[in-house]
């Protein structure tokens, strides 16, 4: 797959933080999203309805994730674009580790927030 850079990201939800296979999961609002991004979702979207036909269009959603990985293997920061069915959520197609461009104080910014959940959700096990 091509890696895409994206230059602009929204603003996340901190409460949405995961911790999913190594990696903290930000979800971001596809309403305050870049331009480059809208046209990676419609590609995305445009492959959904290709493998899934039958899918009407109302029960089709999209999610972005900024993912900030630990892993020395894979780029500190990369996005992922999501697009499913809403009543059937195994019904999904994604695209992931696609580039990402954040300024060092919005770098800075999400791993503050990224160790606090992380401490937060450690000590509350």
């Amino acid at each position: 797959m091509e890696r895409t850079t994206i230059s602009e990201v929204g603003t996340i939800n901190v409460e949405r933080l995961e911790l999913a296979e190594g990696q903290l999961e930000m979800r971001i609002p596809v309403e305050v999203i870049s331009q480059q991004m809208d046209k990676k979702l419609d590609e995305l979207y445009a492959d959904y309805k290709k493998n899934h036909p039958k899918t009407p269009a109302e029960n089709i959603f999209y999610e972005s994730r900024l993912v900030f990985s630990l892993n020395r293997n894979n780029p500190e920061f990369s996005l992922m674009l999501i697009v499913f069915d809403g009543e059937n959520q195994d019904k999904a197609e994604i695209w992931d580790e696609l580039q990402v461009t954040l300024s060092e104080e919005q770098k800075k910014q999400f791993r503050k927030l990224a160790w606090e959940k992380l401490g937060e959700t450690l000590f509350n096990i």
